[in-house]
């Protein structure tokens, strides 16, 4: 594969049905991200026609709360989705139907290639499940995605100052690079 998949050969639904997700639509320093909140039992196929390198997946995603279950159409069981679970970090993807289908309330975080106009920033996730202290690089741009870092809530963006941040418990994040904004 030479590029992203086009969306005729990598395509992400979510199953229609009694639960629904709800989805708000954020912008990081030029770059849109989707927050979705994925009901229990609500559920999400991925349909891909081959293997797509995961430098070239068309969604970085970031889980942040709940347990999605992921299961291919053949059967196999890949890794449940789990808060701090990052898709930069993960193999690449399978061909065929992948059913994620939510265990409990949960929550991720999604940039699509698409909606940012054939682009993707590039993305490091910050972990702190038990809280802590954080110290970033002047002028790294941060995007709060649960929890909170200092004053700064889920859905805010900031560029650090150089101040320690005190990252509540269940806090994840991202740095984001790449210009865009």
């Amino acid at each position: 594969m030479s590029g992203v998949p086009s969306r005729r050969h990598w395509r992400a639904e979510f199953a229609q049905g009694p639960v629904l997700v709800y989805t708000e639509m954020y912008q990081a320093f030029g770059w849109r991200v989707v927050r979705h909140y994925m009901p229990r039992t609500a559920a999400l196929r991925v349909r891909s026609s081959g293997t797509v390198p995961r430098h070239l997946a068309p969604n970085k995603t970031y889980f942040v709360s709940g347990l999605i279950s992921a299961v291919l159409d053949n059967g196999t069981r890949i890794p449940d989705r789990t808060p701090g679970m990052y898709s930069g970090e993960r193999p690449d993807s399978l061909p065929g139907v992948l059913t994620m289908t939510a265990l409990e309330d949960s929550e991720f975080w999604c940039f699509n290639y698409t909606a940012n106009r054939r682009a993707l920033p590039d993305l490091t996730p910050l972990r702190y499940p038990d809280g802590g202290v954080f110290l970033g690089q002047e002028g790294d741009r941060i995007l709060v995605c649960a929890g909170g870092l200092g004053r700064h809530e889920p859905g805010d963006s900031f560029r650090v100052g150089g101040d320690e941040l005190v990252a509540a418990p269940g806090t994840y994040a991202l740095v984001i690079g790449g210009d865009r904004g």
